[in-house]
């Protein structure tokens, strides 16, 4: 069959004759040898063949025996195993181009067996030439076809060395068995691995179902799997527990149930399922939209089309629970708008720190001169109302300055506890004087003490703003302004989020009108510095921001709820302490004086050190004023045991009053220092005590606290 061999020529051996009977039982022994091949020899084709053409050769005593099988798409047939009985020996030959030989594969397309008893003279294998068969010695063969649904897969080809035979019909027989067991061989092993590659991709299969179930379960968000008329074709029981859904829901894949149980749920069911329409309208489509729940979780949906081979055959719908990351994007704009504030504070703070000083000793030049003018000239002098006017003009100049500094908290505090009661009804008994007629005071109180860590001038003024604020919403129809006060427990369940406080008990004061009410566009502007509705002359704006402020400052909040034609209600959070209310205030002690006393007036203002002086030396004190800290400290120097005190401004240009006590100190320890200034808030802890001041004066100061803080100062009180 081919032009080359691994063996060369072989001459037939003497073969022993055989009788029919023993010819017959050696094919059938041959046979039934090859029928067990399967069983034995399973995938190992390899050593199948070396089996088979042995078996084949010594079953009808031919010297070659050789097994091909088609190739190359039907294009070669290539020897897999050439086995030669004299030289005991396996091989093979040259592939074979099926196109080569069409008289030749054309008969093994038709024929069980191609029977050639002498190939020099058979027209089908004498394409081979005799280029083959002479140097071989092969006089005559037995091919036998294997075929496989009507295509031929092999050959099994039985070759007698010699001159040409006469092949017998249980040779023939023999040779199609053969190929028959090649073909049961070849189908048994081809069934074996598809058998194996079915279990392979079952397997892969289970693998990768196993994977996506496992990812489905370990990922965080819901996910739904429906096909292209919405019918469930899969979900994980992270979507269950997001919707808080049972199977039942979704057993038997059709989605009504779910849909019904989904938008229950939903704060706007119809702009659910309107998107649910219009996605399964286009199935390509994309999107992402975000769900709010009634009961305030927030989910967000992403949508998928699912494709299969390049087909949109369903949809994927994923959902992720977004509730806490939008608290916490909500909580990060309140601190981002609470970190503007707080930088607006920082910039008036600054604005006050750089004014309080120069404007303060400005009013306190018009108060000390005025207050002496008026004590010289007597209130029936005929500019005595004009004093008072000048005086009065300075106080609210004075009382603007001191929002200023308390709301960039440069006021210093003297928190102290305090019964609060006494306090408010005392600010509405204030307020009852200034407001008309038409509006009415109404005061109510839910049990009694109600004991605050608090500053009475801060909470007063606290009190003074938000019912000037009340009496100018109701200025217009009259109303009614009523304050409550109550104690309330505040728990981390019920705190409000707005509320930065923490749980406890607080005593709560509502101040609350029937005005026009606030519109919601104004409501989240109310506590910002500056920020006025009202007209000119009628406000500066910052009322509410130092309200604000000052209950921060306590450890405490002011909450607004209005409602536009309503009215508006503040509330007031303090701290509630358990102690007992604080006594009541002592009258008013008349003015200290002196008794010759010798002070050093300091101060960069010469105004100020003027009028500071007269006051001082009216009150019998002698006075030496000084407009420079160097001049002051060598005049201390020249007579350190001439003074008796050393009252001086702390902001002055190249030594400022704290250096300057400090230097004093060393040289006489134990004189007492008064320490004056706009703002306290940017001295160190201790660096007062080190210095032997004694006491601070806030400016402006009146002539009773410059009095006072002497006296003070000096032991006097």
């Amino acid at each position: 069959m081919s032009a080359s061999s691994r063996g060369g020529p072989v001459a037939p051996g003497r073969r022993p004759r055989s009788t029919p009977g023993t010819k017959l039982r050696q094919i059938n022994a041959a046979l039934v040898e090859l029928s067990g091949f399967r069983a034995r020899f399973g995938d190992d084709l390899s050593r199948a063949f070396r089996a088979m053409t042995e078996v084949a050769a010594r079953g009808i005593g031919v010297e070659r025996a050789s097994i091909w099988l088609v190739e190359n798409n039907g294009a070669l047939l290539v020897c897999r195993d050439l086995y030669e009985v004299t030289p005991d020996r396996h091989g093979q030959s040259d592939p074979l181009p099926v196109d080569s030989y069409p008289k030749y594969f054309s008969a093994l397309s038709e024929l069980r067996v191609m029977v050639a008893h002498d190939v020099r003279r058979d027209e089908r294998s004498a394409e081979f030439g005799q280029s083959y068969f002479e140097p071989q010695g092969i006089g005559a063969m037995l091919d036998a076809p294997t075929h496989h649904q009507g295509q031929l897969v092999g050959v099994v080809c039985l070759e007698h060395v010699g001159g040409p035979r006469t092949w017998t019909a249980e040779e023939e027989g023999f040779a199609g068995s053969v190929a028959d067991q090649l073909a049961l061989l070849l189908q048994s092993v081809e069934r074996r691995r598809a058998e194996d590659a079915l279990r392979a991709s079952e397997q892969r299969l289970e693998d990768s179902l196993s994977l996506l179930s496992a990812a489905l379960e370990s990922t965080a968000d819901g996910i739904l799997i429906v096909d292209q008329q919405g019918q469930v074709r899969g979900h994980n029981q992270k979507f269950l527990s997001l919707w808080r859904l049972s199977e039942a829901a979704v057993k038997d894949g059709n989605d009504a149930e779910l849909q019904r149980q989904v938008l229950g749920q939903l704060r706007q069911p119809e702009r659910f399922t309107k998107k649910v329409r219009e996605l399964y309208e286009q199935p390509e489509a994309e999107s992402f939209d975000v769900l709010d729940l009634r009961d305030g979780r927030v989910y967000e949906r992403y949508s998928k089309p699912q494709r299969l081979e390049g087909r949109t055959i369903g949809r994927v719908w994923s959902f992720r629970d977004v509730t806490e990351r939008r608290r916490h994007e909500e909580e990060a704009q309140v601190l981002q708008a609470e970190l503007f504030q707080a930088q607006k504070i920082e910039a008036i703070g600054t604005l006050a720190g750089g004014i309080a000083h120069d404007f303060n000793n400005i009013l306190g030049v018009i108060l000390g001169h005025t207050a002496v003018a008026r004590a010289d000239l007597g209130q029936d002098h005929p500019v005595a109302d004009n004093l008072k006017e000048i005086n009065d003009a300075a106080e609210r100049a004075r009382a603007l300055v001191e929002q200023i500094l308390t709301f960039s908290r440069r006021r210093p505090e003297a928190r102290q506890p305090m019964a609060l009661s006494p306090v408010v009804e005392e600010a509405l008994r204030l307020l009852r004087a200034s407001l008309p007629a038409s509006i009415e005071i109404d005061f109510t109180q839910e049990g009694e003490g109600f004991v605050v860590m608090a500053d009475v001038n801060q909470v007063h003024q606290v009190l003074m703003n938000l019912g000037t604020n009340a009496s100018h919403a109701m200025r217009a129809k009259g109303g009614r302004l009523a304050v409550a006060i109550r104690s309330e427990l505040v728990s981390a369940a019920t705190l409000p989020p707005e509320l930065h406080l923490r749980p406890g008990r607080y005593v709560l004061v509502a101040v609350s009108d029937t005005g026009h009410g606030i519109p919601p566009e104004v409501l989240p502007h109310v506590f910002e510095p500056f920020f006025t509705t009202k007209g000119q002359g009628e406000g500066t704006g910052l009322g509410l921001a130092v309200a604000q402020s000052i209950m921060q400052n306590h450890e405490g909040a002011v909450v607004v709820k209005s409602e536009v034609g309503i009215g508006s209600t503040f509330e007031l959070y303090f701290p509630e302490v358990d102690l007992e209310a604080a006594a009541s205030e002592p009258m008013p002690h008349p003015v200290p004086e002196g008794q010759g006393q010798r002070i050093l007036m300091v101060d960069d203002e010469p105004q100020l050190v003027a009028s500071a002086t007269r006051l001082l030396e009216k009150l019998h004190y002698r006075v030496t004023g000084c407009t420079s800290a160097a001049d002051a400290l060598a005049t201390f120097r020249a007579a350190p045991d001439d003074y008796d005190l050393l009252v001086t401004d702390l902001s002055m240009p190249k030594l400022d009053g704290l250096a300057l006590a400090r230097e004093v100190h060393l040289l006489r320890p134990e004189l007492p220092v008064v320490l004056t200034s706009g703002f306290f808030g940017e001295l160190e802890p201790g660096s007062t005590t080190s210095a032997g001041i004694r006491t601070l004066l806030t400016k402006p100061f009146h002539p009773r606290s410059l009095a006072e803080s002497v006296a003070r100062a000096l032991g006097l009180r």
